[in-house]
């Protein structure tokens, strides 16, 4: 049974029609003993389980006036700032701060309902006055928090700085590093308070993603995957381990970050092209199946039967190229994938089904993407099978050559065309 409740039956008890005591609720009752005090305390509660707010305010105001004792007094202050009723809170917080010049939480009440109307002069005077009878953290916190309110971002940002030193908080540190970032762009001073406060207190989640987000701003990625790492291995999570993920693919290590995929079975479009880009061809054929009964996504369909020739021992049976061709043929007329187009259109080429055709399908795929030089290296194959070898040449040379040095398969065809104008220009 709830407090609430609990009160709600003790008043009925002490207030009830059977009682022979009048209810607080119906006259003044001056407190002369500690049972009395109790049932003010009691109707306090039972007027809040009713959600008489203004009730309870009321109880708690005559215990106040009549015991001098401020808890009562703080209770009235909550319950007149959950009435909304601001005039009366604050003209309440003034006389109570007067009364009680070092009690902190009626200065701060009074500090928020000035913040609130705008008397920012005052609500300053008051926290530096809060920050003189105790300059914790809490209290230098709020008094940056005033100087942010009044645009003060120096000041602020000083205050922050006093905030941290006293106990390293996080929470602070966050709120000091966002100043530095956002106010005075000072992202290098963020950067090191994050860098050492990790380094001598461990990776708060918090810190170590703003931390995160400078080293991706600045590309950074080497302390970027140390700090993904962390994170992952203090505080786990898909998150951290996708982002991790993401890094290791952008340095090329692709098989840890494949095992990484698979052990936190992330997005399957990235396993996907991981099995692609480590040669794992089954594996995509088998993910690229399970994608295409789950969604009956036709791209996935036409990456299966991809997968499946990328994979198969038969590259050069008849049979089961035509088999292929025969599958894919029709899922393009609505796909409409470049990738597509150049994968059926190669295919066609080099194992010399339909080099027409083929030519005709890797033009499609040109016509999406112009500059692709695997496309283009498609074109230029193609022309070669035709014999035609100067187009292949000049098709070919549109290729940067970095990226011909760098693909073996490419370098090769090139090499092959060559000797095929060679051979011509030899011809009488």
């Amino acid at each position: 049974m709830s407090r609430h409740a609990i009160a709600v039956i003790l008043a009925s008890l002490l207030f009830g029609g059977c009682v022979a005591m009048s209810s607080p609720f119906s006259k003044e009752l001056s407190i002369k003993t500690f049972a009395q005090e109790d049932a003010y305390i009691v109707g306090a509660f039972a007027a809040l389980d009713s959600g008489d707010l203004a009730g309870a305010a009321t109880l708690y105001e005559r215990l106040y006036a009549q015991t001098n004792n401020p808890r009562y007094a703080r209770e009235q202050l909550n319950l007149l700032l959950r009435l909304n009723d601001f005039a009366t809170t604050k003209k309440m917080a003034k006389s109570l701060v007067i009364r009680y010049p070092k009690d902190q939480s009626f200065i701060k009440t009074l500090i928020g309902l000035e913040v609130q109307s705008g008397n920012l002069d005052s609500a300053l005077t008051h926290t530096q006055a809060l920050v003189r009878i105790e300059a914790n953290e809490a209290n230098l916190e709020l008094l940056a928090s005033v100087h942010f309110v009044r645009k003060e971002y120096q000041e602020a940002l000083s205050y922050l700085e006093q905030a941290y030193a006293l106990h390293s908080s996080p929470e602070i540190l966050d709120r000091l590093t966002s100043t530095l970032i956002l106010f005075f762009n000072q992202k290098e001073q963020a950067q090191s308070y994050l860098a050492l406060h990790i380094q001598l207190w461990g990776c708060n989640e918090l810190l170590c993603e703003r931390l995160a987000s400078l080293y991706r701003e600045k590309q950074n990625f080497t302390a970027l995957e140390s700090i993904y790492k962390r994170l992952y291995e203090q505080f786990g999570g898909k998150q951290h381990a996708q982002a991790w993920a993401e890094i290791l693919i952008w340095k090329k290590e692709f098989i840890p970050a494949l095992e990484l995929v698979e052990k936190e079975n992330l997005d399957e479009n990235l396993a996907l092209e991981l099995y692609r880009v480590t040669a794992q061809f089954s594996k995509a054929k088998e993910l690229a199946q399970k994608l295409y009964k789950e969604k009956q996504t036709p791209r996935y369909y036409g990456l299966m039967l991809l997968y499946e020739y990328e994979s198969s021992e038969q590259k050069n049976d008849q049979s089961f190229l035509r088999s292929l061709d025969t599958r894919l043929t029709p899922l393009l007329e609505t796909l409409h994938d470049d990738m597509f187009y150049n994968f059926l259109g190669y295919m066609l080429i080099d194992h010399s089904l339909d080099v027409q055709r083929g030519i005709a399908l890797v033009n499609k795929a040109l016509a999406m993407r112009a500059d692709s030089p695997y496309y283009l290296d498609s074109l230029a194959w193609g022309y070669y099978r035709l014999n035609e070898c100067s187009k292949a040449n000049a098709t070919l040379q549109k290729i940067p050559r970095s990226i011909i040095d760098g693909e073996p398969e490419i370098r090769e065809h090139e090499e092959k065309i060559q000797e095929c104008l060679s051979k011509q220009k030899r011809k009488p």
